[in-house]
């Protein structure tokens, strides 16, 4: 695999740096998956509804927000990568050509399915 071996060459410093900045986006992409997932707090649009329900123990979600991304990803077609390092666009296209294939073509766009 030709991308692997750029990232032997990385110093501890960059891992260290992307890893900082993964771990600082984690938070807030994780109650975004968990909104996905069907996992949200309960609101309500008025407050004597929840005085109303605040002791019921049965839950229920709409869950509209996979809804509303699935629709954008089904009109979603990759067409290409580009990038000013033509090896970054070789080990893209590769990456891409060898994890999909047409019968999965969300197999990148949906690790949480």
């Amino acid at each position: 695999m030709p991308y692997c071996g750029a990232v032997e060459q990385l110093s501890q410093t960059h891992v260290e740096r992307a890893y900082g900045a993964l771990h600082a986006k984690q938070a807030p992409y994780s109650l975004l998956f968990n909104y996905y997932a069907g996992a949200q707090p309960l609101q309500y649009t008025v407050d004597d509804l929840a005085k109303v329900f605040k002791n019921l123990t049965a839950k229920w979600t709409e869950n509209w927000c996979k809804v509303v991304v699935d629709s954008l990803l089904d009109r979603m077609t990759l067409t290409g990568f580009s990038a000013e390092d033509e090896k970054v666009k070789t080990a893209l296209e590769t990456l891409w050509t060898t994890k999909t294939s047409p019968s999965t073509p969300s197999a990148c766009t949906r690790p949480w399915s």
